[in-house]
């Protein structure tokens, strides 16, 4: 008669000798945890770099168009508009009554003040426009002319010509500083107050 007991041992030897390739559920799961741990690190972390260069930009973009403003300015003794009729709202999605954000352009308005005095004179190529150009994220260009027509941002000096900058304001809305104030930079001839909002 066979002996049960020692198939049973051998059956079990053979068993064990046996190796199990894969992973179990709990390791699979821990696994899967990691993965999406660091998957929304780095997510976060990309985001926010994206968010600092388009704001880094902004910044660069509304430095280049002061730079052709300062030329401009010393060409002409004034900032755009040179006599012409003052837009309310000049910014890179076009021409709107304020606030701004009611422009639906893509561009600049080739009528707008700006564009005429800057690439009407062959001082730069083209405009650069904010790289969203949304109804949040966009750039403004504002002249300070004796109209008074700006908003109290600022106050031309006695005698100047109705139609003609005796100064400015560049802003746009960065995404990634903590504020809700847009980013202003002025042509710095006389006390200009940036707006609050866009």
């Amino acid at each position: 008669m066979p002996n049960i007991y020692h198939q049973k041992s051998v059956v079990k030897s053979q068993w064990s000798k046996v190796k199990h390739y894969g992973f179990t559920l709990i390791e699979l799961l821990v696994v899967i945890a990691i993965v999406g741990t660091l998957s929304t690190i780095i997510t976060v972390v990309f985001s926010s770099a994206q968010k600092n260069a388009r704001d880094q930009q902004r910044k660069s973009d509304l430095a280049k168009i002061q730079v052709a403003l300062e030329v401009y300015y010393s060409r002409y003794n004034v900032y755009p508009p040179n006599g012409s009729a003052e837009q309310s709202c000049d910014s890179s999605r076009g021409i709107a009554t304020l606030p701004c954000s009611n422009a639906s352009g893509t561009s600049w308005s080739t009528s707008g003040d700006l564009y005429i005095g800057l690439v009407g004179n062959t001082i730069i190529a083209n405009l650069p426009v904010d790289p969203k150009n949304d109804s949040t994220y966009f750039y403004r260009y504002e002249p300070i002319t004796s109209l008074n027509d700006d908003g109290g941002a600022g106050t031309c000096p006695s005698g100047w010509t109705s139609n003609k900058g005796c100064d400015y304001y560049l802003v746009a809305q960065l995404e990634n500083d903590g504020t809700s104030d847009p980013y202003c930079v002025k042509g710095g001839k006389i006390a200009v107050t940036c707006p609050a909002t866009l």
